[in-house]
């Protein structure tokens, strides 16, 4: 039998060193955890391990977003019964197949009117990164915006959720805004921009000692088809490898062109990934 408990400063170092055993899986993970104490990594987030005696076998990152590390069926189940107890829900479920599907799995078994009608399921998402500089060379009009940028790059940004998810983000004129604005105070909000249009946006989402990750990559719709995704991304690749090892990202399986596009970069598949949207 296992035991389930908010992880302490105590456990900071089992805590990376799981994380640290696949960097790429875990890096949104490892972000929240990378700049502070593992006992805070956000607002309304905290981390929950499973332990069997003194190992720490897994983890639950638990709060608007739900993603484990190392999903062993006996954590999967008890990280079900953890999140059930407390009553709540979330925006999504992501990580690993054998994670995010097994989690939602033991979720609906527990509450099917809850858990087992998600909005959309992303069962086949590839995870590509790349090590290398980029095969094609940059575009010298995208670079790291500044907040000075913020209402242009935020409705790039919106236009971007609204078009991957079908709606637009929840507080988009409030806490999306902000993380927008966050992002941009960073450095980790690239763009290039026509006039006081954003056309063309990327950012780091997460980020580890080694690792980041690309999320909102988004090129104008007009302009689409003209050859412009590969050297505009080849860029930020160059920025990020700047500060990082290797960036990756995740892609939906059934897009074809954006595959084609950082495949073009120089980035390879490395993994599977899935993503349960509420």
């Amino acid at each position: 039998m296992g035991e389930v408990r908010v992880v302490t400063r105590r456990d900071t170092s089992v805590v990376r060193r799981l994380l640290d055993t696949r960097e790429i899986d875990n890096v949104q993970i490892r972000s929240r955890v990378g700049v502070g104490s593992v006992e805070w990594p956000g607002p309304g987030y905290q981390l929950v391990g499973f332990w069997e005696g003194p190992q720490l076998v897994s983890l639950l990152l638990d709060g608007y977003n739900l993603q484990v590390a190392n999903g062993v069926p006996a954590a999967l189940e008890a990280f079900a019964r953890w999140i059930h107890q407390r009553h709540r829900h979330c925006g999504s479920i992501v990580g690993r197949p054998d994670d995010a599907i097994g989690l939602w799995q033991q979720l609906s078994a527990l509450d099917s009117t809850v858990w087992s009608r998600p909005r959309q399921v992303r069962d086949h998402q590839r995870v590509m990164a790349v090590s290398c500089p980029p095969t094609v060379p940059g575009d010298p009009h995208v670079v790291a915006l500044p907040s000075r940028h913020l209402e242009a790059y935020h409705e790039a940004a919106v236009a971007m959720y609204t078009e991957e998810l079908g709606s637009p983000p929840m507080g988009a004129d409030g806490a999306y805004r902000d993380h927008v604005a966050t992002l941009m105070m960073r450095g980790q909000a690239f763009g290039a921009m026509v006039g006081d249009q954003v056309v063309f946006k990327a950012d780091v989402v997460a980020a580890s000692d080694k690792v980041c990750q690309l999320g909102g990559v988004w090129l104008m719709p007009k302009l689409r088809g003209r050859g412009l995704s590969e050297p505009a991304l080849a860029t930020v690749v160059e920025h990020c490898r700047q500060r990082w090892d290797t960036v990756c990202l995740y892609v939906n399986h059934h897009n074809r062109p954006a595959i084609r596009c950082y495949e073009a970069v120089g980035f390879r598949h490395v993994g599977q990934c899935a993503t349960i949207l509420y």
